[in-house]
């Protein structure tokens, strides 16, 4: 007797509320009927199978299941809006915001937010195949999310990874841009080849990067002039490419020496050629300049030989009066 009332009383009892947002979602959707059931797990949820072949399987237009799609779609909206689901749908949202502030894999957030992978009962959805109504606002591409559409990030930090600035400027802004989107590590490795991106030497260069590209990653991270052909050790390419490649034409470098090259940026003298530095001495001392200051200074700051010099000094551009040299005709001669 007292078995029997244990029974009727258990019975008398309403059934438990489903656990979670992923639960309450399966009890709304155990309310619908089965061809419905079939719209939300395979239109509204997953969009793994065309409206004319859900059609054909219960004997209606395409047109009628994308109707019907619509209507479930803004159902599940409203609903989502409304005790008892709000609630849960609040926590889930606030989960995600920290885990993704601007952009983030989504396998990151999923194990971050452990409710995104959790079935929906009766289903074979997960919650996060239904990211879009429970998180307005937010972006998905590929196995990105973010809450700003993903294409433009990607345009974003390709234009601030190549602006035309001095690398150590640029460097500070893309690591600036990193720390504003969130990422660090393999995933900000991974969004930089998304964005046709790669590090190369502590510099964030194109996937395909021209040698003159390489090289000025290679003289930022040496932080000093190096030889052409040692900057071809660093890429590797063979050294006539760096030679042939006209680091000399590219305003991002400075020829120092003889086939040596720094960064423009560091601001260090510059080489244009022992006869553009005779004619800038001679135009320097008034007109003209003792030959043995000007061979002193270019094998001092630039390393040619002194031999080097004095023929280029007996060119015809050029007048000798004793220890002095000028120009042979001051109206024509200029720097090469």
């Amino acid at each position: 007797m007292a078995t029997q009332m244990a029974v009727t009383v258990l019975a008398a009892r309403p059934a438990a509320s489903p656990a979670g947002l992923a639960g309450l979602l399966g009890a709304w959707v155990a309310a619908l009927d089965e061809r419905r059931r079939v719209v939300f797990e395979h239109r509204v949820a997953r969009a793994d199978r065309l409206a004319g072949d859900i059609g054909r399987q219960y004997g209606v237009s395409g047109d009628r299941i994308r109707r019907q799609e619509r209507v479930l779609s803004a159902d599940l909206s409203a609903w989502l809006r409304r005790p008892p689901a709000a609630a849960p749908v609040a926590a889930v949202r606030a989960g995600l915001r920290s885990a993704c502030l601007v952009i983030a894999p989504w396998d990151e957030a999923a194990r971050v937010v452990p409710e995104l992978s959790e079935p929906v009962p009766g289903t074979g959805a997960c919650l996060g195949d239904l990211s879009g109504f429970l998180f307005p606002g937010l972006h998905r591409d590929g196995p990105w999310i973010a809450w700003r559409p993903v294409a433009g990030l990607r345009e974003q930090t390709a234009q601030v990874a190549t602006a035309a600035v001095p690398a150590a400027r640029r460097s500070a802004l893309l690591g600036a841009y990193r720390q504003a989107l969130g990422l660090a590590g393999p995933h900000w490795d991974a969004w930089l080849e998304c964005c046709g991106l790669r590090a190369f030497r502590g510099l964030v260069v194109r996937s395909a990067a021209t040698i003159p590209d390489l090289a000025e990653a290679v003289l930022a991270e040496r932080g000093q002039p190096m030889a052409t052909a040692d900057i071809a050790r660093q890429i590797p390419v063979p050294p006539w490419k760096v030679r042939d490649c006209g680091l000399g034409r590219d305003d991002r470098f400075s020829r120092t020496r003889v086939g040596v090259f720094g960064l423009a940026e560091w601001g260090l003298p510059a080489y244009r050629g022992i006869r553009g530095h005779i004619i800038e001495q001679i135009a320097a001392s008034g007109g003209q300049a003792r030959l043995d200051h000007v061979v002193e200074d270019l094998v001092g700051r630039f390393g040619v030989s002194k031999a080097s010099v004095y023929a280029y000094a007996r060119g015809p551009e050029f007048a000798r009066a004793g220890s002095m040299i000028c120009l042979a005709d001051p109206g024509t001669a200029r720097p090469a």
